[in-house]
């Protein structure tokens, strides 16, 4: 039964972020509910690897309808993924 109350928050969850933005609001609280005895750092990190993944595909279906600059665009994303590894350190 969590497992079906928390894939509900899932797909409400994503139908909300697709739309507005802020999908974690449903989520995140959604998760505390369900599992209050968990760790708050797993749950925040299913919340963050369920955004990672909907931005992901979110991104995927945007370049395939929209034609992208990738010329000036994969330089930036090199140069910020690098960045970010250098932040996280």
């Amino acid at each position: 039964m969590e497992l079906l109350w928390v894939s509900l928050a899932s797909f409400l969850a994503g139908l909300i972020d697709s739309i507005v933005g802020g999908g974690g609001l449903v989520l995140v609280p959604t998760l505390f509910s369900t599992y209050p005895s968990a760790h708050p750092a797993t749950l925040f990190g299913t919340n963050k690897g369920a955004s990672v993944w909907g931005t992901g595909f979110a991104t995927l279906q945007y370049s395939r309808r929209v034609a992208l600059p990738w010329r000036v665009l994969l330089p930036a994303a090199v140069v910020c993924g690098v960045a970010s590894l250098g932040g996280a350190c």
